[in-house]
C-alpha cells in the first residue's frame, strides 16, 4: 500500500509547518476529499500518477551527477530482458521493461542511435521499441502503427516526425514535440 503524507515546511527555519495524512481503510478516500480541492482531488487519489515521471527525474539525476553510466546500464537492462524473454511472465521481467521506462531520454537516446543505424529487426528492436513507445505515450508522441518488427515501427515514426518537421516546421516540433525532437537532433 502507498503511503500518503503532506508536509508543508517553513520557508525558515526549515521546520516542519504541518503533517497531515490519511486515516487507512474506508477513512482514506473520505479524508482525501476532505484535505482537497475538487480541482486536484482526482490527482491526489491517484496514487501511481506521478511515479513514472519521478523515477525518470531521480535516474537523470543519477546519470547528469555520474553515479550511473546509462549507456552502460540500458545495455544491461536490455541483456537481463533478452535472458528472461523466453520464460513465462515474472515480476522481474516486468522489473526490467519498467526500469528501460525510468532512463527516460537516455532511453530514447540509445533506441534512437541503433534505429538510425537500421536493420534492428529481432528481439533487442522490440525490446527498445517498446521502452520507447511507452516513454513517448507519457507525452502523447506515440503514433498508431502495427508494425512487425522494432525497426519497422521506428521508421514509421521518423516520416512522421519528418511530415510534422516539413508542416509546422523544427520550431513547432522543439516546442510541441520535445522527443521527436530528441530524435532529429541525433539524424
Amino acid at each position: 500500500m502507498v503511503e500518503l503524507v503532506i508536509q508543508t515546511l517553513k520557508l525558515s527555519p526549515y521546520m516542519p509547518h504541518e503533517y497531515w495524512q490519511p486515516r487507512d481503510g474506508s477513512y482514506y478516500k473520505p479524508d482525501i476529499e476532505k484535505k482537497f480541492p475538487k480541482a486536484v482531488l482526482q490527482d491526489a487519489l491517484d496514487t501511481q500518477k506521478f511515479i513514472v515521471g519521478q523515477k525518470q527525474s531521480i535516474y537523470q539525476q543519477l546519470i547528469k551527477g555520474g553515479f550511473i553510466n546509462a549507456e552502460l546500464m540500458i545495455t544491461s537492462v536490455i541483456q537481463d530482458i533478452l535472458q528472461m524473454a523466453d520464460a513465462p511472465s515474472n515480476w522481474r521481467l516486468q522489473s526490467k521493461q519498467r526500469e528501460l521506462i525510468y532512463y527516460g531520454d537516455y532511453m530514447l537516446t540509445y533506441a534512437y542511435t541503433r534505429f538510425l543505424e537500421g536493420s534492428q529487426t529481432g528481439k533487442k528492436a522490440r525490446i527498445m521499441e517498446s521502452a520507447c513507445r511507452a516513454i513517448l505515450k507519457q507525452f502523447n508522441e506515440d503514433i498508431d502503427f502495427a508494425s512487425k518488427t522494432g525497426q519497422e515501427w521506428f521508421d514509421a515514426y521518423l516520416a512522421s516526425i519528418k511530415t510534422y518537421q516539413a508542416k509546422e516546421g523544427l520550431d513547432f516540433v522543439k516546442a510541441n514535440m520535445p522527443k521527436a525532437y530528441l530524435l532529429l537532433m541525433l539524424e
